[in-house]
């Protein structure tokens, strides 16, 4: 959820641009729990990437605010998160960054 952060290293240039503030550790709770449930429901035991993409709008659009600039060129959070999925590879590994002492 970084990448929907505005200012932080993993944050595409539209987010810097058209964002106020991007999803959080409670987004990201939302997500996953969201994601679960969708797939209890299709009767599996784990979710996959296609029920975090199938929740992602429901489950991120009030999370993610567009800026006055996103609103004068006509897009909303949904679309917002549209372009972050497209943005974001699903398949992208992350790496905890390395603690300092």
């Amino acid at each position: 959820m970084r990448s929907s952060r505005p200012g932080t290293p993993e944050a595409p240039d539209f987010v810097n641009r058209w964002v106020n503030w991007g999803a959080g550790p409670r987004g990201v709770l939302t997500l996953v729990t969201a994601a679960k449930a969708r797939a209890i429901l299709y009767g599996r035991y784990h979710a996959t990437v296609g029920d975090v993409q199938s929740v992602a709008k429901s489950a991120l659009r009030h999370r993610i605010a567009a800026n006055y600039a996103a609103q004068a060129a006509s897009v909303g959070s949904e679309k917002l998160i549209e372009m972050l999925m497209e943005a974001v590879p699903a398949d992208r590994k992350y790496e905890r960054p390395a603690a300092t002492a």
